[in-house]
């Protein structure tokens, strides 16, 4: 029944209707798109074209109710962190998979997220060093 609520709850948060599953990525709202929330993320230096992606999410600490959104350059939710019953230390670090057509796409250069602290009746926030302590694209 605990697994069955929390997919409920990161279906609702990601804005996918219960009874519908949308193919089309969620747009990404002002209150998404923060300043300072935008982060490029570098391809791991051995990256081959074709080779499965991940990323890699070091949460800090998160306050209770509270998670991280990951969100792509089109507002495609990629992920989210909610790292509940951490007893106040370090939330830990969370291996998010990235779709492989995400993955194809992904310039030279790099992937844009943004990232962004949501939870409670509080609005959306830029995550601060303490809360997202790291993030990074892996093999």
């Amino acid at each position: 029944m605990t697994t069955l609520l929390a997919v409920l709850f990161c279906l609702s948060l990601s804005g996918v209707a219960s009874a519908e599953v949308s193919r089309t990525p969620a747009p990404v709202t002002a209150s998404e798109v923060l300043p300072g929330s935008a982060r490029l993320l570098a391809l791991p230096a051995n990256y081959r074209r074709g080779a499965t992606l991940f990323i890699q999410v070091q949460a800090g600490l998160v306050p209770a109710g509270h998670a991280l959104h990951i969100r792509g350059k089109n507002g495609e939710l990629l992920g989210v962190v909610s790292p509940y019953g951490t007893r106040g230390g370090e939330a830990g670090i969370y291996t998010l998979p990235l779709a492989h057509a995400l993955a194809q796409e992904a310039p030279a250069q790099g992937l844009l997220v943004y990232i962004s602290l949501m939870g409670g009746a509080s609005k959306p926030q830029v995550p601060n060093e303490r809360q997202l302590r790291a993030v990074k694209l892996v093999q």
